[in-house]
């Protein structure tokens, strides 16, 4: 309609000027899509009470908006600007992957070495080191297989100027490869934090001043940085968590994630990725090197030809069905956001920086990834039927590449992946509803994801679990039907049950004290499985308390010593209840109650079972 409006009014221009010339002059022009695109943007800002966003558009010319929006100190009202800085955590990770390709070109690395011949040094547990050892490309790649960071690292509390060695020797526990290296990709931040210290070894000096020399000085990143200094001092964004100031986090594996970066700079940074290795006419990286930074080799999915997902510290996603691959990074650390992504294929990229956490990174990056799309049509779907072996793989699957080892428990109860074909489609939805997928193939061996339109699934061949659904970067194996209503009838009871014995210990505890029923046998049976309940419910507290109070986690204080003694505590009652209601089983006792302890006791002690195969029992978490 704007367009029609625009017409319109350049015909009456054109031949009636003389007599609507008063009216002329008054008449508004049509918004820009740039210009709508930074109206919708600081409605996000506002609608989300996201204090300051960090925001640039660049293009292969350079940037074309660079901005700061809203309060980088909300306390002071200090606004943002284009030299505000914010913390950009993991987007750290591609400076990681830079320094060591430059490395790469200069001869002095080969990131098929053997991590065991380049760093002896670097405590790590591999079973299948002698035939599959872990190499430098799979920690590039996330694919070593190790865990990410456990809590003893990520809140480590005298991180302050710790050096990369002393970082690597707090908890080595987290480097043990569960699965093959090269085979399965899982996010870990513990993986870039050796390829530094790698660098370190080869160039003699610390890593943070070889990117200083060799990447931030070239690219004109004047005030970025891996420490709090003075000048992020004055210029930094306050990061904001629940509506509470943050204190700076110190992270122990600094080059993974600790990068403090104004707009100005990024919008650099991504004009250098879009110039594919190129800055101010001066090459830093061959063009070959952004070639292999941007395509996945080490997992079952990329040697099948899937696209998306991680490659060197790089990862690939697409937006709805346009077919268009972007690349780069997000970043996120307590009271900060950041995304960073381009487009070669469109020569545009962009960098979204925020000083809390929320939905307006998200919101902000559909936003902009549309105006960048503007022009682009959807694929046409001319898709091929739907080879044999995607019809015959339905069923119920779970992820077997959890990113953190402890989330397994969470992930096999709610993960839980419903597969299905229907004619030339397949089909892919949680167990419990919320989306359903309807991807389609372009070969015999990918499916495109409609919602990136990219080829991201594939069936591969595993090498510890057989025949397994790859889905970008996640891996899935098919699971048992009774098995998932097994896990998932166990939990529900336990849990319900639990609640219903507390809530019931009020009534009979009553009685007990007025004398309405005797002590002895019948107390001791419905004690047990109630003491129990009120231990597993406090632990589950105890969980959530500490998952929110990260900066509590690594170290020893009260809720991890709590933590620890309750899951013993747990364990060992659960192990007595079915004891106690043995002993007691000719005793004069209610029979609904005695049966009722029964259930209860059983369903506990298969619970502590359960919880112990995942390694909730005895769970220690500080350094």
């Amino acid at each position: 309609m704007r367009s029609i409006y625009a017409l319109m009014i350049g015909v009456l221009l054109v031949f009636g000027q003389s007599l609507y010339a008063e009216e002329s002059t008054t008449l508004p022009s049509p918004i820009s899509a740039l210009e709508q695109l930074k109206m919708d943007i600081e409605e996000i800002r506002q609608n989300t009470m996201t204090p300051a966003v960090g925001i640039a558009l660049v293009d292969k010319n350079g940037p074309y908006w660079v901005a700061g929006l809203g309060q980088a100190d909300v306390e002071r009202d200090i606004p943002a600007d284009e030299n505000t800085m914010f913390r950009i955590g993991s987007i750290s990770k591609m400076f990681v992957a830079l320094a060591a390709l430059k490395l790469v070109e200069e001869g002095r690395l080969d990131l098929d070495a053997r991590l065991r011949d380049l760093a002896p040094e670097i405590e790590y547990d591999n079973p299948w080191e002698s035939m599959n050892p872990v190499r430098l490309v799979h920690l590039l790649e996330h694919t070593s297989g190790w865990d990410d960071m456990h809590p003893a690292e990520r809140a480590y509390p005298n991180a302050k100027g710790i050096d990369l060695e002393s970082a690597l020797a707090i908890h080595p526990d987290s480097r043990t490869s569960r699965w093959v290296p090269g085979t399965r990709t899982a996010y870990c931040n513990t993986g870039p934090a050796v390829v530094a210290y790698v660098i370190e070894k080869i160039v003699g000096q610390e890593f943070e001043e070889y990117v200083q020399n060799e990447l931030f000085n070239p690219l004109g990143m004047a005030t970025s940085t891996y420490f709090d200094t003075e000048d992020y001092v004055q210029h930094a964004a306050t990061l904001y968590s629940n509506g509470k100031p943050q204190d700076y986090w110190h992270i122990p594996y600094r080059p993974v994630g600790s990068i403090n970066a104004s707009v100005s700079d990024m919008a650099n940074f991504v004009h250098f990725l879009l110039q594919r290795g190129q800055f101010n006419n001066q090459r830093l990286l061959r063009e070959a090197s952004f070639d292999r930074m941007e395509t996945p080799k080490t997992n079952l999915g990329a040697k099948n030809g899937v696209l998306g997902g991680y490659a060197l510290h790089n990862y690939t996603s697409g937006f709805q069905d346009y077919g268009v691959a972007f690349r780069g990074h997000s970043g996120g650390i307590v009271g900060a956001l950041a995304e960073l992504a381009y487009a070669p294929e469109l020569g545009q990229g962009y960098i979204i920086m925020l000083n809390n956490a929320g939905p307006a990174r998200s919101q902000i990056a559909e936003k902009i990834r549309e105006y960048l799309l503007r022009q682009k049509q959807k694929n046409s779907k001319n898709s091929l039927p739907l080879p044999e072996k995607f019809k015959q793989i339905g069923g119920l699957y779970k992820v077997v590449n959890p990113r953190f080892e402890q989330g397994r428990l969470l992930s096999d109860f709610l993960g839980i992946l419903k597969v299905s074909a229907q004619g030339d489609t397949f089909h892919r939805e949680p167990l419990f509803g919320g989306w359903k997928s309807t991807d389609y193939a372009i070969s015999e061996n990918l499916l495109v994801n409609p919602w990136s339109g990219l080829p991201e699934i594939t069936i591969a061949d595993d090498p510890l679990v057989g025949e397994v659904l790859v889905v970008e970067s996640a891996t899935y194996k098919k699971v048992s039907v009774i098995r998932v209503v097994g896990s998932l009838i166990l939990i529900i009871s336990v849990l319900c049950l639990s609640l219903a014995s507390i809530v019931y210990a009020f009534v009979w505890i009553t009685r007990r004290v007025t004398g309405k029923i005797e002590g002895g046998a019948g107390i001791q049976v419905r004690l047990w499985p109630t003491l129990s309940s009120l231990v597993l419910l406090i632990f589950l507290i105890c969980n959530i308390y500490v998952v929110e109070n990260i900066f509590s986690i690594g170290v020893v204080s009260f809720a991890t010593v709590a933590l620890f003694l309750l899951s013993i505590s747990y364990a060992i009652l659960s192990a007595c209840g079915p004891l106690v209601v043995f002993v007691y089983r000719s005793a004069p006792i209610s029979k609904p109650v005695y049966w009722l302890a029964i259930i209860l006791s059983v369903l506990h002690a298969l619970n502590a079972l359960y919880l112990a195969s995942y390694g909730f029992i005895g769970l220690k978490i500080w350094a």
